[in-house]
């Protein structure tokens, strides 16, 4: 009979030491609450920096900035240089992986038309992009849609 006080206990510490939050779970990397840090300034390409600084909310321009597919590529950008998972828009370009692109956006939510390079071949393509919030993005084009947090500057 001892030894179920114990295992009540053991029980109760095991219950209580895997939550955090107030007793609420662990949000899953990737959340809601996820927030993405990219690089330090100076390790940053030039379209990275700019993106990254310019204030979307004064022009309006929801799309542009620094997008990963998920927190941790947010610190991948313009690091490792096999990374892909990523957007860099600017006013006037979009860069994914080895595409880089001079974008014309007419209005939020109208189709984006481009000028792609991507393996020494340019092609006109077409791109949407989709804002929910201030800290996501999903871009769709012929190949399909894909869903982007916001990378801040550390």
């Amino acid at each position: 009979m001892r030894k179920l006080p114990a295992m009540i206990l053991a029980t109760f510490a095991l219950i209580t030491g895997c939550t955090t939050n107030d007793g609420l779970a662990p949000e899953p990397k990737g959340g809601s609450g996820a927030a993405g840090v990219l690089a330090p300034l100076e390790r940053l390409k030039p379209d990275t920096s700019e993106a990254a600084l310019f204030d979307w909310k004064a022009a309006a321009t929801p799309h542009v900035g620094a997008w990963a597919t998920d927190a941790v590529g947010c610190g991948q950008i313009d690091i490792a240089p096999d990374y892909a998972g990523f957007a860099i828009i600017t006013v006037k370009t979009l860069r994914q992986g080895p595409m880089n692109c001079a974008i014309s956006v007419k209005s939020a939510g109208e189709p984006v038309a481009a000028l792609c390079n991507a393996g020494g071949a340019t092609a006109p393509r077409e791109f949407t992009f989709s804002a929910q919030g201030d800290d996501r993005l999903t871009i769709a084009d012929a190949a399909g849609k894909t869903g982007y947090i916001r990378c801040r500057l550390p």
